[in-house]
């Protein structure tokens, strides 16, 4: 019992989309597609593992963030996840259709996803290119 207690601890923290763990990880990469996109509409997030070992990732709980005079904040959200830890291996990529909240203001955003390198059980975070939403309402 004290095993499976230790594991969803474990899975739960490494889904975290507001866990601090760390700068990105070289050769592991995050896009979002379109850019630029309109709120309301989905999104694609591509996550590529071009390192030489197996990632864990749970793209579900990617957090969404909007740049603002002081930094990237989280934009809060009512998504819920199934808290599971994918593999992603080397060399391969894996793609998350999601959509944007349609209240969203115009602005730069990016989203953050946290991935652990199976190798080392070390949990990183890993952040996509800026994009533009738009209102949709010109």
């Amino acid at each position: 019992m004290r095993t499976l207690l230790s594991s969803a601890l474990v899975l739960l923290l490494a889904c975290s989309s507001s866990m601090q763990s760390g700068p990105d990880v070289a050769g592991i990469s995050l896009t979002v597609a379109p850019a630029p996109a309109t709120a309301g509409d989905s999104v694609t997030l591509t996550l590529d593992n071009g390192t030489d070992g197996q990632v864990g990732y749970n793209l579900c709980a990617s957090s969404l963030e909007r740049q603002s005079a002081s930094g990237w904040e989280v934009v809060p959200s009512d998504v819920a996840c199934t808290m599971e830890l994918r593999t992603l291996e080397a060399g391969s990529e894996v793609e998350y259709r999601t959509l944007l909240p349609a209240g969203l203001a115009e602005g730069q955003y990016r989203y953050r996803t946290n991935v652990e390198i199976t190798s080392t059980s070390a949990y990183r975070s890993v952040t996509s290119n800026a994009f533009r939403v738009n209102t949709g309402s010109d």
